[in-house]
């Protein structure tokens, strides 16, 4: 499985990043982690582009990082 990284750690500035995109979006909330999609196996890519879930949490693409919530 493909390491994830806590949202928490980000630099203040690519938080408030993200959570902007995430606005411009309409999702509310708050990350608990990110992933690149690029560290993904195939396996995680696939299941990733059938239901937009990673380790069955919801997860919303802002370029290449994949926001899990």
């Amino acid at each position: 499985m493909t390491n994830t990284y806590e949202f928490k750690n980000l630099t203040t500035n690519d938080q408030k990043d993200y959570l902007k995109a995430l606005k411009e979006l309409g999702v509310e909330g708050i990350p608990e982690a990110y992933v690149f999609y690029d560290e993904l196996s195939e396996k995680e890519v696939e299941i990733y582009e059938e239901s937009s879930e990673f380790c069955g949490k919801e997860v919303v693409a802002i370029g290449d990082t994949l926001l899990i919530f």
